[in-house]
């Protein structure tokens, strides 16, 4: 008794220090993804690929002949068969009395015919075994052109001399500075090479040790001689899928001295970025700005090397990388040995920067060739992905055959499996197919779903959303902040599962599939709680799966699309009522989702702030106007759910402004809240979460409103001076609207969508000058004024270019005028004055210096002047950056720009140019300001009105979400109270269900349908359990159909029928029913339907609730029957439940009961 006392005190103690030790380690792991953002994104990888561990080899034969006087089975070939390993046929070892190589005496096998396959498997667990496998494989590949007559590529590089060559490449000795700048290129955690210098030794790396580096570098590109260890490779095999035991399931990933990898990265990106100057338009991969990939194993090395010359690589790049080709040397590595080295004369290594050259220059020689043969082809290519498109299917055909020649000569491979053809009308699909080529509807092109015809599919981009899945659950599992998770929705969930969601349709459940895996992603699951709420409103809508694929549709409208191509498709689409599949319709369909519409009239989407010009706008104005849309969408289709009336007119922004007044503790309560999470009884109570609507802290009826405004045992919340404000009274949020009032939606401002309209309805004025003399040279200072910065319902913005003069001149007003626009800023009102003095410069024909005080306004118009820089459809304020490149494109050579220092004192100068500087530019600054000033008293007006209500919206909505969180706050940390107990009443149940008096036909319908083998034996079965064997005196019980389910599968031994999609099956029949995979779920509703139909059918009575049934095991709402169950069969099945059930129970929202497995016959509950 002693011994089992000191161990249970040393269990407890033990178990006490190791929740403490999770505990704290769970708070370190914490504070580090609060420290480092982006440890999180180590929390969403899949497990990491297994290197190689061992390997499975598989010999195999097909039987031609069964001799069955001998018992032997005679194969079609020789087969070294290894005496050590078990012979399969069908998966199932063979009893073998004797082997040879092309027959095999065993105990014959039933339904063994000619035809079939003798497997076997054998395992290759020996170091070198493992190596010779993969020597074997990869020296196919590596060494293919081993025993190929140098003779065989003489005619393909003489024909590169027809070609025009391309000017030489700028060659330069790499200096320390670009060596190092390489080197700090690098990632953090690159790999150390097999000569075990690593990232931090060259960072470290004296400056004449560095220099020592280089000078083996020039030596090699002087020489081709490198120094043996740096041609080492070290290769490992990571498993391509999971469970790999191929050596074709390994994926090898070579490791080359970082040395070297750092020069060749420096010379690729030199080769890269002079090849691009020359490169076919067509070509897309492994360019500056483009993805590259690797896929360079299979290129012939001597054309590549003598085609990089003809394109005008120097020829000293060359030289250290044909050296360095002929002596790389790749050795495997498994469980931490090293296997023999391996040469190659085939193909570059994929560790070798330079690869994405040989990959870039086999694409040109492809475009030259495909244009020579046919010159109004149109090739596109992207590393090891190739196309051809044309009008004329014979033309498309004969770029088949050009290809196919490319191909030969230069002794590639493709993929027949990946090659397709496609057309978009019928007719030209029916030649390909005449012709034997492979036409495809619909495919996978660069990881997004084609389709080229009408039938409209999207199986590449569902199966990106079933990939994503998983990654809910790590996500969920991550120990990060919410918001670390918030953005991990943006950057790298969202753009995983959606990409490519521009071209291709999907339903409304895949998004709110989506939506419902983020909300448990991100720990916001909860009962009640709407994920487009949640998501698209009390968060930036970026955080919305729908929201994403909006943003993504109009994003690259813009950049993919010009104005020209697009425009006839969208007019086509609103005048068509076909619904053809294409960007076009799928941009139009999610643009009217939302309420924005195209206007074929006008050229342009129309929304609530009239035309929305696509190509035209800043990126900022175009995500502010779709975030209006969607949140308006949003607020419309919810406002008709109880508690959320008046939520059209919320304002999502300044709900959440306040929500940030908040002490941090509260914020997340009332959060729940704004997104209808259930937490007063009268809602939990429908969910198995309570079992009374009352309100357990003072037995009244319970609801929101009940609990933030009536509750008495929360009146001190409601206290002042907590509650009460100087403007607004307990009685006066009373009154106020249910989505304010219920949850604290704070109510848009009066007159804030006009002050938006009319700031967009600004004219431009920056070609509107004041006359002045004509000069020279001019010197113009431009300035812009924001009122109101920092407040984006309020700021409103003005510039104005001044001419100067002498020192203490006032200078000449040469332009001003108010920013138009939805988006006001001080930057952009900078720059637009920028762009009208460059206006001024191009209608001048004057040399003109340009005086700014906008530090990134200068920089940024500075390489824009000299060449350096030309903004994109994606770059902040493209709008004015493209107005102003393309004013600056006929007057660059005119136009300086210089920087001033902002807001001095002209007195305070130290020399004449620094106070004439000060002196201009304070006017200029009190130009604009004057300007901004300067607006009609209607505008004011209409802006005073949106200030006042702003501060009245802003102050009632601090002054509900406040209360909101102190009574949410106080609800999780004030003990409930005790409530009286109410006498027992003994609840009145309904009937039990029974069969009526009309007998079961096992053959007709119902046994046609489910089996009659299973109908018989559910209606034998329910006749013995609650009718024959029970009592009349057994009380009547609630009884849940998964209770039903366990005691008909422990009476039967197996399952009862089940529907696989197209028809029922009858587990009991069939050989391995018990392996069907089904969760519990599916099986218990399919078994409430067959007997429901089976009692009715009879004229029997059925009823059927949803509540809790009787059981300890299940604290949940089920669906439950009134049935007489004999207390003998309810404790064995209670007892399973125990036992199988996590912690012996399921209560509240947790589903575990889904995946009971169907268990065995139990000898005490069999059915006689």
């Amino acid at each position: 008794e002693v011994a089992r006392r000191l161990f249970l005190s040393f269990e407890a103690n033990f178990r006490s220090f190791e929740r403490r030790l999770l505990s704290e380690r769970r708070q370190v792991a914490s504070n580090r993804r609060v420290q480092d953002p982006n440890l999180i994104f180590r929390d969403l990888r899949p497990p990491a690929a297994r290197p190689v561990d061992s390997l499975l080899e598989h010999r195999s034969a097909e039987i031609c002949e069964v001799v069955v006087d001998e018992g032997a089975l005679e194969l079609t070939q020789h087969v070294d068969w290894h005496p050590d390993f078990p012979l399969l046929h069908k998966g199932r070892p063979l009893q073998v009395a004797h082997v040879e190589s092309d027959k095999i005496w065993v105990d014959l096998p039933e339904n063994c015919a000619p035809g079939d396959r003798i497997d076997q498997p054998i395992l290759l667990g020996s170091l070198p075994d493992v190596f010779r496998a993969f020597a074997q494989e990869w020296s196919r590949r590596w060494q293919r052109h081993d025993q190929v007559d140098p003779q065989r590529w003489a005619p393909l590089v003489a024909s590169f001399a027809a070609r025009r060559p391309i000017p030489p490449m700028d060659y330069h000795p790499i200096t320390l500075a670009t060596w190092r700048a390489e080197v700090q290129r690098k990632h953090a955690h690159s790999s150390t090479g097999p000569d075990g210098v690593s990232r931090a030794d060259l960072l470290l790396l004296p400056l004449d040790l560095t220099q020592a580096l280089l000078d083996l570098c020039h030596h090699a590109e002087a020489t081709g001689e490198w120094p043996r260890q740096m041609l080492d490779g070290v290769v490992t095999a990571l498993e391509k899928i999971p469970d790999a035991s191929l050596v074709g399931q390994f994926r090898p990933i070579t490791v080359l001295s970082l040395t070297y990898r750092v020069w060749s990265s420096i010379r690729a990106r030199q080769c890269l970025a002079h090849l691009a100057r020359y490169a076919p338009p067509g070509l897309l991969g492994n360019l500056p700005g483009h993805e590259a990939r690797e896929a360079y194993n299979l290129l012939p090395r001597t054309p590549v090397l003598a085609f990089a010359a003809v394109c005008g690589v120097h020829a000293g790049i060359i030289r250290a990388w044909t050296g360095a080709l002929s002596g790389f040397m790749r050795r495997f590595r498994v469980r931490g040995s090293l296997g023999p080295a391996l040469p190659s004369t085939t193909g570059f290594p994929e560790g070798d920067g330079l690869s994405c050259v040989a990959m870039v220059l086999v694409n040109i020689a492809y475009h030259d060739h495909m244009s020579a043969h046919l010159p109004e082809l149109r090739v596109l290519s992207f590393v090891d992905n190739w196309e051809a498109f044309a009008r004329d299917p014979s033309q498309v055909l004969q770029a088949a055959a050009a290809q196919e020649s490319f191909v030969q000569s230069w002794d590639l491979q493709l993929d027949p499996a990946k090659t397709k053809f496609w057309a978009t009308q019928p007719r030209d699909r029916a030649l390909f197919r005449a012709t034997g080529n492979h036409v495809a509807l619909d495919f996978k092109e660069l990881g997004a779903h084609f389709q080229v015809s009408r039938r409209h599919t999207n199986s590449t981009q569902v199966a990106r959303f079933k990939d994503v899945k998983p990654k809910w659950r790590r996500l969920a599992a991550s120990v990060a902040p919410y918001t670390h998770k918030l953005r991990c929705l943006r950057v790298a969930a969202w753009p995983a599962a959606l990409h490519a969601i521009s071209i291709v349709s999907v339903g409304s459940q895949h998004v709110v599939s989506l939506r419902a895996g983020a909300m448990e992603g991100i720990g916001a699951k909860a009962p009640g709680a709407n994920g487009r709420l949640h998501l698209g409103l009390v968060e930036h809508p970026s955080a919305d799966p729908g929201f994403y694929a909006l943003v993504s549709s109009f994003r690259d409208a813009r950049v993919l699309y010009s104005q020209q191509e697009l425009e006839p498709l969208l007019d086509q689409v609103v005048e068509s009522a076909a619904r053809h599949p294409g960007p076009a319709k799928v941009l139009l369909e999610r643009a009217n989702g939302v309420g924005v519409s195209w206007d074929p009239g006008m050229h342009s989407f129309v929304d609530d702030f009239g035309p929305l010009r696509l190509w035209t706008c800043s990126p900022q104005e175009l995500e502010f106007r779709l975030v209006w849309a969607w949140q308006n969408a949003i607020k419309w289709d919810l406002s008709h759910r109880p508690g959320f009336h008046g939520l059209e007119s919320a304002d999502p922004l300044l709900t959440r402004r306040v929500l940030l007044s908040l002490p941090v503790a509260h914020r997340p309560l009332v959060k729940l809240s704004l997104n209808g999470t259930f937490f007063t009884n009268d809602a939990l109570h429908h969910i198995g979460e309570g079992e009374s609507p009352d309100c357990k802290y003072c037995g009244g009826p319970d609801s929101i409103e009940h609990r933030i405004l009536y509750c008495p045992h929360f009146a001190t919340c409601r206290r002042p001076p907590d509650c009460v404000t100087q403007r607004l009274s307990i009685e006066d949020i009373r009154r106020l609207p249910p989505a304010l009032k219920l949850h604290c939606w704070a109510r848009q401002p009066q007159g804030r969508l006009a002050l938006l309209q009319a700031l967009q309805s600004i004219p431009d004025s920056t070609s509107v000058f004041e006359h002045v003399p004509h000069q020279a040279v001019y010197d113009l200072f431009t300035d812009g004024s924001c009122l109101y910065p920092s407040e984006s319902y309020l700021r409103v913005a003005a510039w104005g270019v001044v001419v100067a003069g002498g020192l203490g001149a006032p200078g000449t007003l040469l332009a001003t005028g108010h920013l138009p626009g939805l988006i006001q800023s001080a930057f952009r009102a900078e720059l637009t004055a920028v762009i009208s003095a460059a206006e001024f410069a191009a209608i001048s024909r004057s040399k003109i210096r340009i005086w700014s005080d906008c530090l990134g306004v200068v920089r940024r118009c500075g390489r824009l002047l000299q060449g350096d820089w030309s903004p994109g459809p994606s770059t902040r304020n493209s709008d004015l950056w493209s107005r102003l490149a393309a004013v600056v494109s006929s007057c660059r050579d005119r136009i300086e720009i210089i920087k001033v220092e902002a807001h001095c004192e002209s007195e305070a100068q130290a020399t004449f140019v620094d106070e004439w500087c000060a002196h201009y530019s304070s006017r200029v600054d009190s130009l604009a300001g004057t300007t901004n000033r300067g607006r009609s008293p209607d505008f004011w007006a209409l802006w005073d009105t949106v200030r006042s209500s702003l501060e009245a919206e802003c102050s009632i909505a601090q002054a509900v979400q406040a209360l909101h969180g102190r009574v949410a706050f106080h609800s999780t940390r004030a003990p409930t109270p005790a409530m009286p107990v109410a006498p027992p009443q003994r609840a009145v149940l309904p009937p039990p269900v029974q069969f009526g008096q009309e007998a079961v036909d096992p053959e007709g319908r119902l046994g046609r349908r489910y089996g009659i083998q299973a109908v018989r034996r559910i209606e034998h079965w329910f006749k013995h359990c609650f009718v024959d064997s029970v009592p009349l005196h057994t009380p009547t019980r609630w009884v849940s159909l998964l209770q039903l389910l366990l005691d008909y599968s422990m009476s039967c031994g197996f399952a009862p029928p089940v529907f696989s999609g197209q028809l029922w099956l009858d587990p009991g029949l069939m050989q391995y029913g018990q392996l069907l995979t089904y969760h519990m779920g599916q099986r218990t509703r399919w078994f409430g339907q067959v007997l429901r139909r089976l009692i009715l059918q009879t004229g029997g009575v059925w009823t059927v609730n949803e509540r809790r049934p009787s059981s300890t095991a299940l604290q949940v709402k089920l669906s439950c029957i009134p049935a007489r169950w004999s207390q003998t069969r309810f404790e064995i099945v209670e007892a399973f439940l125990s036992r199988i059930l996590p912690n012996g129970t399921v209560c509240g929202q947790n589903r575990g009961w889904r995946n009971i497995a169907v268990p065995h016959q139990c000898t005490d509950m069999i059915v006689p």
